[in-house]
């Protein structure tokens, strides 16, 4: 009888340990694949909305039509005053857009932006201007955020994220550095009838 226990006993502890076993290399193999997909995908959180670019050869395969969503015109609230933006439809591999920034209904800066077929992915590029038309970027220059990740409803440049929310509505997430600080900034855009 002791015979018959010590034995169901040890198959009884053994069975345990194998499926403890099996569920700690699940575990692994679920933290691996985790850890792996920031590393595949070249990207990492930049802000609570927003992704980073690590690696510009790990960008995904895009097209315009991708984001063609975007096109159309926009107004919200935000930076302490109400904003319009205006997007082209897709042709010729590009977007263009505008952004105004008003306060006090009188405009306080403007964007003139692209969003560009860059080496099989896609990319926002765009120029800052002061009311008066000067710009903050020099002459030739422009400032690039590649594009992160794309989903059905979302476009995650680095650094910017275009998020629908509805047929009618987007979340824009601005990541913005002031000295060394990284914070964020919400836009909430509703659709216009022009």
């Amino acid at each position: 009888m002791q015979k018959i226990q010590a034995v169901f006993f040890t198959r009884t502890v053994r069975s345990r340990l194998q499926a403890l076993s099996i569920r700690r290399l699940t575990l692994i193999v679920h933290l691996i694949v985790a850890g792996l997909g920031s590393v595949a995908f070249g990207q990492s959180r930049n802000t609570q909305h927003t992704l980073k670019l690590d690696d510009l050869t790990f960008r995904p395969v895009a097209t315009i039509d991708s984001v063609a969503w975007l096109a159309g015109s926009w107004r919200g609230r935000a930076f302490g005053g109400t904003f319009e933006e205006v997007w082209t439809a897709a042709s010729g591999g590009t977007m263009i857009g505008m952004f105004k920034l008003m306060h006090n209904n009188q405009p306080t800066m403007y964007e003139f932006m692209l969003i560009v077929e860059d080496k099989g992915s896609l990319s926002v590029q765009l120029k800052h201007f002061n009311a008066d038309f000067s710009g903050w970027e020099e002459k030739d220059g422009f400032v690039s955020f590649p594009l992160v990740k794309l989903t059905a409803d979302a476009a995650y440049f680095d650094g910017l994220t275009y998020r629908r929310d509805g047929p009618d509505r987007l979340k824009v997430y601005v990541a913005i550095k002031k000295g060394e600080e990284l914070h964020e900034e919400e836009l909430l855009f509703h659709r216009i009838n022009i």
